[in-house]
């Protein structure tokens, strides 16, 4: 009974590995999701609301949505590879990963363009940060 317990905790943050990303990635599509400030004709600043997938981050000084974006599909991907094949590497991989697309997420707040989109998309990769921690943890622990 106890062992059905724990492979019913490990199924759950397995399948939560690849769920969050996609959740993150939905937010992270939302055409007001980030913030770019460009210059208009008289020499000032305006704002204008993208997606976190917009290439034109590349350019331009506030470029970590799309690098968040990007860690998102990574950590899909990287869910998603642990999820088929069960890979111990892949759930290490994915730990690190999700805590440094939190704190890359983070970097907008410092600069005062986050949005609602942004601040969910930094709560979702907080939680998957946390949730892969766990699952590595616990494999770590059986596998002893």
């Amino acid at each position: 009974m106890k062992k059905d317990i724990k492979l019913t905790e490990v199924i759950l943050k397995a399948f939560l590995t690849c769920f969050l990303p996609v959740m993150a990635i939905l937010f992270e599509c939302d055409p007001d999701g980030a913030i770019i400030e460009t210059a208009d004709a008289a020499g000032g600043a305006s704002r204008v609301t993208v997606c976190y997938f917009y290439p034109v981050y590349l350019g331009n000084v506030n470029f970590f949505p799309f690098l968040t974006a990007l860690l998102s599909v990574l950590l899909l991907l990287i869910g998603a590879m642990y999820l088929l094949s069960g890979a111990e590497k892949g759930v290490i991989a994915e730990s690190a990963l999700a805590f440094a697309a939190f704190f890359i997420s983070l970097i907008p707040l410092a600069t005062e363009v986050i949005t609602t989109p942004g601040i969910a998309i930094s709560a979702l990769l907080l939680l998957q940060s946390v949730v892969s921690f766990s699952l590595y943890r616990q494999i770590r622990k059986t596998s002893r």
